[in-house]
Order: structure tokens, then C-alpha cells, then sequence
């Protein structure tokens, strides 16, 4: 076994085994999820209209591209616009459309839109190996891969069109550049590792440009780069042989220089070299895209002078970086939002950066990894630094520096393990605090994943732009306890490596538990693809539900479609399909005598019904939180119409509990009763169960609360919208009986056991400018100040 390990990790090979782990991960069924909507089918659209058939012009006339470097300098015309140039279709920004586009010529599937980027992913992948390779060895390169194949932002942006994996990939080739002209192989592979090298500098500043812009794909390797080499042994170093060049040239002949050290390698005039180089580009970098934003105007009321100018920003389109600045920051986007990516985007291995982080640049891993610290460091500041600035002047943008942490993650492992393997009776480099804290970080990031699920479903386009499907399932349970269960296990695997390293008899666990903490982080990467990415796209890409159609459908059928589906019909229908304008005609489609189907949003259902009217149609598919499966016949299918058993026209019967006295919001909704269970056990979820009687009309859309509050502490509460939000307050209609059933979940931070006392009523708005409807008429004692009427408690245990 120790002989596989050493074969396993050797450096020549390293990189064979990472392209093989890569396309285990990243290639296999890229077709099978779908495409999420609508932000990845946007772009799926776009790489259609891209590919759509145009006369080509002759050679002579054809438009000729302008270089990058013009572009980056800003000869392409004015240089400040308020659009896009209409030439700037191969601009800055520009990579991801291309890709897809490129993509769907090899196959015109989403499968084939996706491979370009999940190709790069591998490009990123690699060269983020071969850094860790060249500052720490194959074992440091294997873990590297690992930590990176882990994260989810790096697994998704790979396999997804709305990522952005050109960014890292082309910082890791640049830097990977950097590291290996400063560093440079001897012997007869010089010539190679040199070719190789510039290359992949050549490759990272094209890749760069197009897909981060001056500012995300070229100023930050440049930053990390420059802070890396210069200010660590590069620079002095080269001072350092230079003075020793200089006294033994002066010194007598025969003459030997004491008591001054020994030069350090030869790398140390390169690694300078490299500095000197990565520090002139950050400059010019830093000039081009200030002079492409800012103006040096005559002094202007309200601007910051300098030697009697001011600096005016202006709201501007930038070719270098290829967005529109700003003059006024994006106040929405605090510096908590790049933090909550990372947290999120590495969970769970990234909780073991910082400890790494800090080991490595602080020298406590090895004087030999100080290297790879301030570099992975300046790395993941430098990217944090502008996508913070790109995210208030710009607009989204995902962090770019998870390979640096997967670099120091890998290479603090391999620092511990040799550590181990040379010393094991010497004093840890982890002591078991540092079990502690990853345990406790991750055990905080997973009830904030189970809390605010959208965060990290919405991680490639920011904003929880897309909201998570709560009826998402993985074996019967929960998705998003999948992630929290499997993040909280791996770092309790990590922790006891790090914990039972130290009592002696338990150390042959510890020596097991970490090679099986690292081996889970490639069982982490695969449940992103096969379980986080493929268990959603049931719900978040109408491929499922064209899936439901094509397998129900027989000859004869027809299909119709309602709204903008975008391509998604072209990639998924299997066949022809009508438009249907409106729900009048939607209704008049349903009736023909023969089996339709329809496809229509989601936010129709309450609205058509109304339409319908008792005439018959039924929703055979509803996995999809955005379109519904309609049809006239069910023709041995189920009608799983959440409104037939929500919505009622007659009293519901079964209600466990009923008020003494009527309970009326507003004189318009009526409480007549609710189901709700006496007792719950800590970290399940409470079933809440209201009926309402409709009294009058409606006005807005009004959510509900319900709050369990204790005698003390913290409350645990299920705010939301009625009836899943399938049927707004502003469409019910007088004698309407609605049920709603909402299930509350009792495992937030500071809920503790005890009796939980219900409160529920009605809200609109948002915290801290919300507004609970009035309760007009209540038993006596069963209202309070705030709008909200008291159904009775629930004891927690």
C-alpha cells in the first residue's frame, strides 16, 4: 500500500492521475442535468443567436478582429461610452458566450455548450496542480487537485454556462508561468519546461483579457505575482548575490571572503526578474484602466484635487475591463458578499484556508513552503480586493481565487504529513484546537446552507437570484441537509486526524483518518455533479418536464407552449409545439377533443383556474417551481394540482382545532381553524396546517407568519408566502375556502428545548419595514399589540 501511495503521488505522474480524476469529474453526462433557468439558458440563447446562419463575406472583406492589446488600451474607439461598443463582441468579458457558442457547433445540445468550459476546468485544474507541484512536491500537487475538485464554485462554474471558470483558470496559468520561469527546471528539460512555460503565459494573458478583463483576469495574477516574488527571496535574494558577486570580485587574489553567507540559487536573479516584470505590468495595468475611467479635469466642486485637477469618474464603458463603470457605488454589495462567496464556494474543505494560509506564509509549515504562503495569499487578497471594487462599481462577479486556497490547503496537508512521517514523537504543526475550529466552522456554514439555501443555489449569479426548491430530495431526504451531513463528516474525518495524532495509542486512527479526509474530497466533488447539480436541475430546468411530456405523450398529441421558454423548447420538446398567446386561449386549447398538452408558467396556475372556472384540465407535472405540465386528459397519469385540494369552494372537513369566537384579519380573511401538533423533537419541522374562509376581496399580495416564541431565548418561525406560493392573497375570491400547510423547521441557532408558544397573522413588506394586517375581531386574550393572534403551544424536546 505505501509503495502504491509513493507511485500514487510521484511528481511525474501527478498530473496524469489529476487529468484523469478531472474527467471522471467534470465530463462525464454534461448533457443529463438541463439547463437551470433562466440565467443559464440566457446564455444558451446567446450562443444560438451567435451560431445563427449569416452570409459569410469574402475573405478580403471580411471585418478583421483588433488585437486584445488594442482593445485593452482602448483604441477601439471613444473611450468612454454608456454601451457596449458594437464591436465588442470579442472584447473583455466576452469568453463564456464564446465558449458556448463554440461548443454548440460540436453538438447542438446543452451537453456540447457545456464541454468548452468543462475542458478549461481541466486547464485550471492542471495548472493549478502544476504550481503546487513546483513549490511543494506530488504529493502537495495530488491534494491541491483534490481541495480544488471539492469546491463547489470551481466543480459548478466548470460545468455550467453562467460560470466564469476562464477567470482562475487563465490566473493559474499565469502564475503557474511565473513560478516555472522563475524556478526552471535543469538539465535536458530546460528547453521544454521553457517552451511550456511561455505558453502558458501566452494562453493565461489571452484567456484573461477575454474572460475577467484588465481588472479580474490580468491585474490580480499580476498583483499576486509581483507581492509574491518581490517582496519575499526574489528581490532580495538578487540583492543578496549580487553583493556576494561584488566582494569576491574585489577581494585580493587568494583571498576568501568570511563570515558572509552563502548565495542563495541562481532562481533567486529569476524569481527578481519575475518581479520586476509582474510589478511593471500591475503599473501599467493599474494606468490603462484609470485612464479609461477617470478624467483629469479642471477643478471640479465635490472632486478630490491634485495639483489643481480633479480625478472625475464618469459612468463609462471600459474596453479594458469590459463592463460599464459606475460613479456610484452599489451600496448593496458590502464586504460581506465576496466573504459569503467563499465561505459557500469552498464549503466545506475551504475552512482548512485560513489555517493553511496563515501556516504557510508565517513560516510555521516549513522555511521551504513561505513560498507558496505569500503567494497564495496575495492571490486570494488580490482577488478578493477586485472583485469586492468590481462588485460596487460594476456589477456580479464570482471570486476568482479558489485555486489559491486549494494551493494552500494541499501544500499545508503534504507539510503536515511529512512532518509526521520524519518526526512523530515532535510537536504537531496542527495542534487540536485547529480540529475545533473546522469542526465548528463548518458546523456554522451548514446551518446557514440549511437556513439560507439560496445563497449557495444562487452562487454563480449572486443576489439568491435563484431561489432553492425546497422539495428537493436526494434518497428521501432533504438536499440541503445532504450538504450540511456531508460537510459536518468530512471535517469531523479531518479533526480526528488532527486530534488523535497526539495520545500515542491512538495515532495508527489518526494516520488512517487523514489519507480518508482526503480521499472524501473527491467524494465531495462528485456529489456536486451527481447529487447538488443533477438533484436540482429536476427542478430548476424545464428538461424534466419536457421529459414527463415525451414520455406521456403517443401519436396524434399535441403540445403547446405558454410564455418565453427562451430555446428551451428547440433542446428538449423532441418535436413540434404551438404557441399559446393568452389564458383565453390557453382555455380554448384544453378543450379541443383530442390529448393536448401545455406547458405554461407556474405563476398562471391560481389565475387560470379562476379563468377555467370548474372546467376540467389537469397539472400532470409540478417538480419545476417555474413551468407546469397541463393537459385535458389524464389518461392513467396523476393530477397533481396543488388548487384542487387548496383552494375550495365548500367548508373543509377534519380540522382539529376550531375558535371559540370568530378570529377575522381585516374582515376579510376568517381563521375557522388549524392543525398543529402538541409536541416536536429538536431539529425536526412542525407541520402548520390553516384554514381560511375568504369574507372579501383582498388587496396585495400578503404573506404569513407563523412565530413559536419561548419563555426565553431564541424563536424559531416559517414565514411565507400562502400555499407554496402558488396562489396569491390578491386572487382570492370571496367564498373561497384556502388550506395552508407550511412546515416550520426547529433546528435554528438558539432554539433550545422548551414550550413554544404559536402566533400567526399576516405581513407585508420586508425586515425592518414590514407591516402585519389588522386583526379586526378575536376572542378575548387571544390577540396581541402586534397584529398577531395566539393559536395555542408546542413543547420542544
Amino acid at each position: 500500500m505505501r509503495r502504491f501511495f509513493e507511485l500514487l503521488t510521484r511528481p511525474a505522474l501527478v498530473p496524469i492521475w489529476v487529468l484523469a480524476i478531472a474527467a471522471l469529474v467534470l465530463l462525464p453526462d454534461l448533457q443529463r442535468p438541463g439547463l437551470w433557468e433562466p440565467h443559464e439558458l440566457q446564455v444558451a440563447d446567446a450562443a444560438v443567436a451567435k451560431n445563427a446562419t449569416k452570409p459569410t463575406p469574402p475573405p478580403d472583406l471580411a471585418p478583421k478582429p483588433p488585437l486584445f492589446w488594442t482593445q485593452l488600451a482602448g483604441y477601439k474607439g471613444p473611450k468612454c461610452a454608456v454601451t457596449p461598443p458594437p464591436d465588442d463582441t470579442d472584447g473583455a468579458r466576452t469568453l463564456e458566450p464564446e465558449l458556448a457558442a463554440r461548443g454548440l457547433k460540436i453538438s447542438e445540445t446543452d451537453g456540447g455548450m457545456r464541454l468548452p468550459g468543462a475542458l478549461l476546468g481541466i486547464l485550471c485544474l492542471l495548472a493549478t496542480t502544476g504550481i503546487a507541484l513546483r513549490l511543494g512536491g506530488g504529493r502537495a500537487g495530488l491534494i491541491t487537485a483534490l481541495a480544488c475538485l471539492s469546491f463547489p464554485m470551481f466543480v459548478l462554474d466548470a460545468r455550467m454556462l453562467d460560470g466564469d471558470v476562464g477567470t482562475p483558470a487563465a490566473a493559474a496559468l499565469i502564475i503557474y508561468a511565473a513560478v516555472a520561469i522563475a524556478r526552471p527546471k535543469r538539465g535536458t528539460w530546460l528547453a521544454t519546461d521553457l517552451i511550456l512555460s511561455a505558453v502558458a503565459l501566452g494562453a493565461g494573458i489571452w484567456i484573461g483579457f477575454r474572460a475577467g478583463g484588465a481588472l479580474l483576469g490580468l491585474l490580480v495574477p499580476a498583483i499576486a505575482i509581483a507581492a509574491a516574488e518581490g517582496f519575499g527571496a526574489g528581490l532580495p535574494g538578487a540583492i543578496h548575490a549580487t553583493r556576494r558577486a561584488h566582494l569576491d570580485a574585489t577581494l585580493p587574489t587568494g583571498a576568501q571572503l568570511i563570515g558572509f553567507d552563502e548565495p542563495p540559487a541562481w532562481s533567486s536573479i529569476g524569481r527578481a526578474l519575475v518581479a520586476i516584470v509582474a510589478t511593471a505590468g500591475v503599473i501599467a495595468l493599474v494606468w490603462i484602466i484609470a485612464a479609461q475611467i477617470y478624467d483629469w479635469a479642471p477643478p471640479t466642486p465635490g472632486q478630490r484635487e491634485i495639483m489643481g485637477h480633479s480625478i472625475v469618474p464618469s459612468d463609462c464603458w471600459s474596453t479594458a475591463i469590459g463592463g460599464l463603470w459606475k460613479v456610484d457605488d452599489d451600496l448593496r454589495m458590502g464586504v460581506d458578499s465576496v466573504f459569503e462567496q467563499i465561505a459557500f464556494g469552498t464549503f466545506p474543505v475551504g475552512v482548512l484556508a485560513p489555517i493553511a494560509l496563515f501556516a504557510l506564509a508565517s513560516g510555521s509549515a516549513g522555511d521551504d513552503r513561505r513560498a507558496a504562503g505569500r503567494l497564495a495569499l496575495a492571490w486570494a487578497a488580490a482577488s478578493w480586493i477586485a472583485t469586492q471594487v468590481w462588485q460596487r462599481k460594476v456589477g456580479f462577479a464570482l471570486w476568482p481565487g479558489f485555486p489559491a486556497c486549494a494551493i494552500a490547503i494541499g501544500m499545508w496537508i503534504d507539510a503536515l504529513m511529512t512532518g509526521r512521517e520524519r518526526h512523530p514523537e515532535a510537536p504537531s504543526l496542527a495542534p487540536p484546537l485547529v480540529a475545533i475550529f473546522a469542526v465548528a466552522a463548518a458546523a456554522t456554514i451548514a446551518v446557514d446552507v440549511w437556513a439560507f439555501p439560496d445563497r449557495i443555489t444562487s452562487l454563480l449569479v449572486g443576489g439568491d437570484a435563484v431561489k432553492y426548491p425546497m422539495h428537493a430530495k436526494l434518497a428521501g431526504l432533504p438536499l440541503r441537509l445532504w450538504v450540511g451531513a456531508l460537510g459536518v463528516g468530512f471535517t469531523l474525518v479531518f479533526g480526528a486526524a488532527i486530534w488523535l495524532w497526539h495520545p500515542p495509542r491512538f495515532r495508527k486512527i489518526a494516520q488512517r483518518a487523514m489519507p480518508a479526509s482526503i480521499g472524501a474530497m473527491l467524494v465531495l466533488g462528485l456529489f456536486w455533479v451527481w447529487g447538488w447539480h443533477d438533484g436540482l436541475a429536476r427542478h430548476l430546468s424545464s428538461k424534466h418536464v419536457f421529459s414527463v411530456y415525451r414520455d406521456l405523450r403517443k401519436d396524434g398529441d399535441t403540445l403547446g407552449i405558454m410564455g418565453d421558454m427562451g430555446n428551451a423548447p428547440k433542446y428538449y420538446a423532441g418535436g413540434p409545439w404551438e404557441t399559446i398567446p393568452g389564458r383565453d386561449q390557453l382555455l380554448t386549447f384544453l378543450a379541443r377533443p383530442s390529448r393536448v398538452f401545455a406547458l405554461v408558467p407556474s405563476s398562471e396556475l391560481c389565475a387560470f383556474h379562476r379563468t377555467a372556472a370548474g372546467k376540467p384540465y389537469y397539472v400532470l407535472d409540478d417538480s419545476n417551481p417555474r413551468t407546469y405540465l397541463y393537459s385535458n386528459q389524464l389518461d392513467g397519469a396523476d393530477d397533481v394540482n396543488p388548487l384542487r385540494r387548496t383552494v375550495l369552494r365548500t367548508a373543509p372537513e377534519h380540522m382539529k382545532k376550531t375558535p371559540p369566537q370568530p378570529i377575522v384579519f381585516d374582515d376579510k380573511i376568517e381563521l375557522i381553524g388549524w392543525d398543529v401538533p402538541d409536541e416536536a423533537s429538536f431539529g425536526s419541522s412542525v407541520r402548520v396546517t390553516l384554514y381560511f374562509h375568504v369574507k372579501g376581496t383582498v388587496g396585495g399580495a400578503w404573506k404569513i407568519f407563523e412565530h413559536f416564541d419561548p419563555p426565553q431565548g431564541a424563536r424559531f418561525q416559517g414565514d411565507h408566502d400562502p400555499i407554496h406560493g402558488t396562489c396569491a392573497t390578491s386572487f382570492w375570491q370571496p367564498g373561497d375556502y384556502i388550506i395552508d400547510e407550511n412546515d416550520v423547521d426547529t433546528g435554528g441557532m438558539g432554539v433550545i428545548a422548551g414550550q413554544y408558544e404559536l402566533w400567526v397573522g399576516f405581513f407585508t413588506g420586508s425586515n425592518p419595514n414590514w407591516t402585519n394586517m389588522k386583526v379586526t375581531t378575536a376572542p378575548k386574550g387571544w390577540k396581541d399589540n402586534a397584529e398577531r393572534v395566539h393559536l395555542g403551544a408546542v413543547m420542544l424536546d
